[in-house]
């Protein structure tokens, strides 16, 4: 963590940089609530691979539409070249 705020200081300051990234972090905690997303029990690498692509685009998708909201978009976008 201390790494990615390092590199996007320059950029955007820190507060706006957690705010980015702990919308993130929270749809993932979301999906897990709602859907048991992150249970892999019994599954197979494929099946594994393809929950989490589609978890982390929605994560992005959730996370970008909330920065736009709470004004925290440009750190979002540095987190995306993190």
């Amino acid at each position: 963590m201390r790494d990615y705020l390092d590199t996007v200081a320059e950029f955007t300051s820190e507060e706006t940089s957690l705010q980015a990234l702990l919308l993130h972090e929270l749809v993932h905690a979301a999906d897990d609530v709602n859907y048991q997303a992150f249970d892999q029990t019994e599954a197979s690498y494929q099946e594994v691979f393809s929950k989490s692509t589609i978890l982390e685009g929605h994560a992005q998708w959730q996370a970008r539409r909330l920065c736009k909201i709470a004004g925290c978009v440009e750190a979002f976008e540095h987190l995306n070249h993190y």
